[in-house]
């Protein structure tokens, strides 16, 4: 179960980035949409297994790189670079020293997830990179984020690195941001929706935020259910596009 919502919160920004770059009038370059969610899937994958299957991991990132290779000829050069990018911080963002390192499995995390995936996405469609694009990826980016950073306190402390960002910011501080995290993620999508970057319709994502609050009160290490809420979020926020 969690393998699959992994590959659908890895999915959401390349459905956000071509649903954005069809609300600006592109048409849908259905072979470009297709290589680059085929790439980023296996770049999930790749995560997935990098701890415990490192070739089955290494020949997902090969065959996401040769997809991303795929994609040159229909959108330009520039859109490899971003895939090649997104496959390499997806796979480095689960290995141990960036999990724990100081909060850099986090930057990762929402950079991956974020800016370089949607914008890949965008690209895909249009052959040109958009502001725009890029503040209607801070949702997502920021909801990776979060799903990192609870990912930390369901380690014992004797699992915990030196430099886990727990150990660094102490615990009053960490769970001060484990709500921070989110909510800044949901106030994105509202002030997105108020800069006209993204449909109103997609304000209904909005209605994950009040069970993701309630349950990280209760449970701060859920993060499984805070990517139930992301991947909600994120698609929700996608069907708004379509409805608007």
């Amino acid at each position: 179960m969690r393998r699959a919502l992994v590959h659908l919160f890895a999915a959401t920004p390349v459905l956000l980035g071509t649903a954005y770059a069809h609300r600006q009038a592109f048409p849908v370059r259905w072979g470009a949409f297709a290589l680059l969610l085929a790439a980023t899937l296996l770049g999930a994958e790749a995560a997935v297994q990098a701890r415990s299957n490192r070739l089955v991991a290494g020949a997902c990132v090969t065959l996401s790189l040769i997809l991303a290779a795929a994609l040159v000829p229909l959108t330009g050069a520039a859109i490899l670079g971003l895939a090649v990018l997104a496959v390499a911080l997806a796979s480095l963002c689960v290995t141990p020293l960036l999990r724990d390192l100081a909060g850099l499995g986090e930057v990762a995390a929402f950079l991956v997830a974020g800016p370089l995936l949607v914008s890949a996405g965008y690209f895909a469609q249009s052959s040109e990179l958009s502001s725009g694009a890029l503040l209607a990826s801070l949702p997502q980016g920021l909801l990776a984020a979060s799903v990192s950073f609870a990912s930390h306190f369901s380690h014992a402390p004797g699992e915990q690195d030196p430099m886990c960002p727990l150990l660094v910011l102490g615990e009053s501080q960490a769970r001060l941001l484990l709500w921070a995290l989110p909510a800044l993620a949901f106030l994105s999508i509202a002030l997105d929706v108020r800069l006209l970057e993204v449909p109103a319709a997609s304000l209904g994502a909005l209605v994950a935020a009040p069970p993701l609050a309630w349950k990280l009160r209760s449970d701060p290490a859920a993060s499984g259910f805070l990517l139930a809420g992301s991947v909600a979020a994120g698609l929700l926020v996608v069907a708004g596009f379509l409805a608007g």
